[in-house]
């Protein structure tokens, strides 16, 4: 009996870590929600904290926190986002991409890749452009 409750307990207390793993989904809308009130600086760095991407490419994303900064001055904040597609590559990777709106009518262009690591989604690349054939090809 007591094994039974062990097992009980460990299982809900599994399922529980897995369900508050952030989804892609969460992620990017948290990532959005941070860009408007703490700025692209905090916004980066809590999307990527703690994953490969940072590991490996920490520094190079830390050169274009200014650049999406400026973008940010020029275009003004995100108006609004829509999600354009969501394609699943293979079990592992699924890749997102959307539209912002800024408040100067321009838009800017995003791909977000996640990479599903030890049953937990963190975010493997992401991109942003002003130019819809860079990130849409086929458009």
């Amino acid at each position: 009996m007591r094994y039974l409750l062990f097992t009980i307990i460990l299982l809900t207390g599994c399922a529980r870590l897995q369900s508050e793993s952030p989804t892609p989904e969460e992620q990017i809308e948290l990532f959005f929600e941070t860009l408007a009130e703490e700025g692209p600086q905090v916004a980066v760095d809590d999307l990527i904290e703690g994953t490969l991407l940072q590991a490996q490419k920490g520094a190079q994303i830390q050169v274009i926190i200014p650049q999406f900064e400026a973008v940010l001055k020029i275009y003004g904040g995100v108006r609004r986002i829509e999600p354009v597609d969501q394609k699943m590559i293979g079990e592992s990777f699924v890749r997102h991409r959307l539209i912002t709106f800024h408040n100067s009518d321009m838009a800017i262009f995003w791909k977000f890749t996640f990479l599903k690591s030890n049953s937990k989604w963190q975010v493997y690349t992401f991109t942003f452009n002003d130019k819809i054939n860079v990130v849409f090809p086929e458009a």
